[in-house]
């Protein structure tokens, strides 16, 4: 039998040029046949020839889960990069601004009573204690990130509601009633130290999960005014603070997120002040002004 060697010659070199063609396995478990000409940390440059057309392209390594290259020495597997170096050993801080919405649960019960006690009717009282339900919230939080998915900052709120209502009120003299205005600006802020977990939802890094606990002070401030009389309460208690996030990453270093949080503290210690004159009460226990909320609140997520 006589061997061709110029036959075989040629059957290996095209063999050798199918097979050493370089791959780029996506995440999706699609492979990509073509000529890597560059790998940056950020992309992958390839040339790619289809039914005799050569074109260029690139794909981003987020979207990569492994490649190989033939024709020069090879780089480490992208898979085995990411284990090594996850996102959360690069960005180190996390700086979130968000506004939204805050909403009272505390029972009014007892204090419209107290107001229908005064000559307002129980419709009035209810529609007064109702409209300072929702408030406008205000928060921003500042969190040191660990590689392991926890982190350890600071966070900020401001809640504030107001409202107003007209009616007959009875100064208790027992001859006349005096048709007036009851009105209250309330602003609470807070401020305490937050303890935060992150978890990525999705292999494209583009969904995260997360949450945190707080702990700190909570500031009360009520500027009230009845029938023309101006007062000013004041008063601090321990808060804490829960809340669950989602957020959407417009790139690395930037996302957009919506938090649910429930909000908790308790006042019972007010000091009161007319502007001349000041007092400080210690409420009953029956008296306690309840701050607790749930709040809804959409911002923007900073990391570097």
């Amino acid at each position: 039998m006589k061997i061709n060697i110029p036959l075989l010659l040629l059957l290996a070199v095209i063999c050798h040029s199918a097979l050493a063609q370089d791959k780029i396995i996506t995440t999706k478990n699609d492979t990509i046949n073509c000529k890597i000409r560059k790998v940056t940390g950020k992309a992958i440059f390839f040339d790619l020839t289809v039914n005799g057309l050569k074109t260029s392209g690139d794909i981003p390594r987020s979207s990569v889960s492994n490649y190989t290259i033939y024709s020069q020495p090879q780089d480490p597997p992208l898979k085995q990069t990411l284990r090594t170096e996850p996102a959360l050993q690069v960005q180190r801080w996390r700086l979130g601004l968000a506004g939204g919405l805050g909403y009272l649960i505390a029972s009014s019960k007892d204090a419209e009573k107290e107001l229908v006690n005064r000559g307002f009717s129980k419709n009035e009282a209810k529609s007064y204690y109702n409209g300072l339900r929702l408030g406008y919230l205000g928060a921003a939080d500042l969190t040191y990130l660990f590689p392991s998915g926890y982190g350890a900052g600071l966070k900020y709120k401001l809640f504030n509601n107001s409202n107003s209502q007209s009616g007959f009120f009875d100064p208790k003299d027992g001859v006349t009633l005096i048709y007036s205005k009851i009105s209250e600006n309330i602003y609470v802020n807070y401020l305490g130290a937050s303890f935060y977990a992150q978890q990525w939802m999705d292999r494209s890094q583009q969904l995260k999960l997360n949450s945190s606990y707080s702990l700190g002070m909570a500031m009360y401030r009520n500027e009230t005014e009845v029938t023309g009389y101006a007062m000013l309460i004041k008063g601090n208690s321990l808060a804490m603070d829960a809340s669950l996030g989602i957020e959407y990453f417009l790139s690395p270093h930037i996302s957009l997120g919506i938090d649910l949080s429930a909000f908790y503290s308790t006042l019972r210690k007010v000091k009161a002040s007319d502007g001349t004159n000041s007092q400080t009460y210690d409420l009953d226990k029956d008296n306690y002004e309840n701050l607790s909320r749930i709040d809804l609140s959409f911002g923007i997520k900073i990391y570097r």
